[in-house]
């Protein structure tokens, strides 16, 4: 679902926000529906999961504060039910940034990145 996202990041590409607004969007019910699911029942397909380190990346480079929250959220309901595990917030958040500006292929596409985080921090 978000992995076009992807694919253009590590293209050295910044993905239009607009489109990418919709396909977060709809990943976020996606990934609440699964969640709702008993453990048992949970799916791995990426299409009814998507991976929730996607919809941190997308929240970060539409500048949805909003939708980072959730994300987050999301991200900690999973780690405590994997394994107990709390972790703070914003070491989630750092963790998924450094790996969002990982996929970058060069220091320009990183700039662009870093400059759409500074950006949702400032929004939050």
């Amino acid at each position: 679902m978000l992995s076009g996202m992807v694919q253009a990041i590590e293209a050295g590409e910044i993905p239009a926000k607009s489109p990418l607004q919709g396909r977060l969007r709809a990943a976020l019910i996606k990934k609440m529906a699964w969640l709702q699911q008993p453990v048992a029942m949970r799916s791995p397909d990426s299409k009814l999961n998507p991976a929730t380190i996607q919809l941190v990346w997308a929240a970060i480079i539409v500048g949805d504060a909003e939708s980072l929250d959730l994300s987050l959220d999301i991200f900690l309901t999973e780690l405590s039910e994997q394994d107990g595990a709390a972790m703070e917030r914003q070491l989630i958040l750092a963790d998924c940034r450094d790996k969002l500006l990982a996929l970058a292929p060069d220091r320009a596409s990183r700039a662009a990145l870093e400059t759409l985080s500074r950006k949702i921090d400032n929004s939050g």
